[in-house]
């Protein structure tokens, strides 16, 4: 086998997957919410969610389930079809964790890792573990692990190096990055994954916190709440615009864009004097605002599609710098669900009954998966929130709930295998989704 290399997708699911708690094994506590701000939810370890919670949860997430319990696995006999071979493999190296060895070897940039048994049998699983997460990553059939450190890791991948070459029972690993904080997630993950080995069961039903970049400022309790306060101030501007230029609207586009215009340079810079750095230094500042000048302009031009083009990575750079603060913003959640979502609702809005084949269904049922994970952690999120000023949380409520009947519809679609059913279920995400985030903008100033 040759070297190659990846993104630290494939570490992730290599090594979190191989220690990922089965549903039987699991009675110890799930993801919940903490405290952080004004009130937005922190890490924290909760009890079980999504079970007794009135909540409908998507039936091919967790294949069982009983009060008291965490999360399940990311997994489930619909998910895709090599569920049971990918499953007894993962389960048997669980079983024999014992009898894995693992040293790890930190460098300035990254580091270095071995894992192998001198059991034939763990040695052969591991590789064929390598071997099957490896097609997934080249297939698009993902595997999310409901930790947040695993899920930063997936949101950081395109950053990362890795190399894995074999070696006398097993693998050795190489992950890198030039970029300072996702070494900091490297180095996370592999004392996590160490602890894995050690522990086995024990260890993998914990959740892991993301570590603070260690190059940000720290930012004390008035200076976050005061962070969250403007994020949602920026996003009642900026979602209209980001809305009405995808809708094609020309009249109410160009009026939310100017709106954003006049008014998100005042914001970014009392931001960066809540950070401690100087407005005409800060990077984030300068990009949003080259973008909101782009849009602006397209705007202008009646190019509402380029127009929305350019505002739309907004999204993420603005949460990858509240996440780099430690910020803990609600909308963000709903940000990670939007990402998985567009894999789903993109190609099927493409489609035609014609083109979906088993490999369409087996991609979608992984995605659909993702998806039902990520909106589980909406659910889980608490908006009700003195930053979101007008807020009707009643409905925000139902509206999440109607996004849950989506995915629960997707996932019957995809297990009865109706062409038209799976494009309509799978197109309607979207516009669902869309109500849900546009609820966080003002609309009517």
């Amino acid at each position: 086998m040759c070297p190659f290399k990846t993104t630290v997708a494939l570490l992730s699911i290599v090594l979190a997957v191989l220690f990922t708690v089965p549903a039987s094994a699991q009675n110890g506590r799930g993801t919940g919410r903490g405290k952080q701000g004004c009130g937005c939810r922190g890490q924290g370890l909760g009890e079980g969610v999504c079970m007794n919670s009135g909540q409908a949860s998507a039936p091919d997430a967790i294949p069982e389930k009983a009060p008291g319990q965490g999360m399940g696995p990311m997994f489930g006999p619909n998910a895709d079809e090599s569920f049971v071979t990918d499953r007894d493999t993962f389960h048997s190296l669980l079983n024999s964790h014992d009898k894995i060895d693992r040293s790890v070897m930190k460098l300035p940039t990254g580091v270095t890792t071995i894992t192998t048994s001198s059991d034939k049998e763990v040695a052969t699983k591991i590789r064929e573990h390598v071997e099957a997460m490896y097609a997934r990553v080249k297939e698009h059939r993902p595997i999310r692990v409901r930790d947040p450190l695993f899920a930063e890791l997936f949101r950081q991948a395109d950053k990362i190096d890795m190399k894995v070459e074999p070696v006398d029972g097993g693998v050795r690993v190489t992950e890198t990055s030039e970029d300072p904080y996702v070494v900091q997630l490297i180095h996370s993950h592999a004392g996590v994954v160490s602890a894995f080995v050690e522990y086995g069961f024990a260890e993998a039903r914990k959740n892991h916190a993301v570590p603070t970049d260690e190059s940000a400022p720290m930012l004390n309790n008035e200076q976050t709440q005061h962070a969250l306060e403007l994020s949602a101030r920026l996003d009642r501007v900026y979602i209209p615009a980001l809305a009405l230029t995808n809708q094609g609207k020309k009249d109410a586009g160009q009026k939310a864009v100017a709106r954003l215009a006049a008014e998100a340079p005042a914001l970014t810079a009392e931001m960066a004097q809540t950070v401690g750095v100087e407005p005409g230094q800060w990077l984030l500042a300068k990009e949003v605002d080259k973008a909101i000048r782009e849009a602006q302009s397209l705007v202008g031009q009646g190019q509402l599609a380029q127009a929305h083009g350019a505002l739309e990575p907004l999204r993420n750079m603005l949460l990858d710098e509240r996440r780099r603060l430690g910020v803990d913003y609600p909308v963000d959640v709903l940000s990670d669900f939007h990402e998985v979502m567009e894999k789903i609702v993109m190609p099927a809005s493409k489609a035609q009954p014609t083109d979906v084949d088993d490999a369409m269904i087996a991609s979608l049922k992984a995605l659909s998966v993702e998806a039902s994970a990520s909106w589980s952690r909406v659910e889980q999120t608490d908006f009700n929130l003195p930053c979101f000023v007008g807020l009707d949380a009643r409905k925000l409520d139902t509206l999440i709930a109607d996004e849950r009947a989506a995915l629960t519809e997707l996932h019957r679609a995809l297990r009865g295998r109706d062409a038209d059913k799976i494009l309509k279920s799978a197109r309607a995400l979207k516009p669902t989704f869309a109500r849900v985030y546009t609820a966080f903008g003002d609309f009517h100033p």
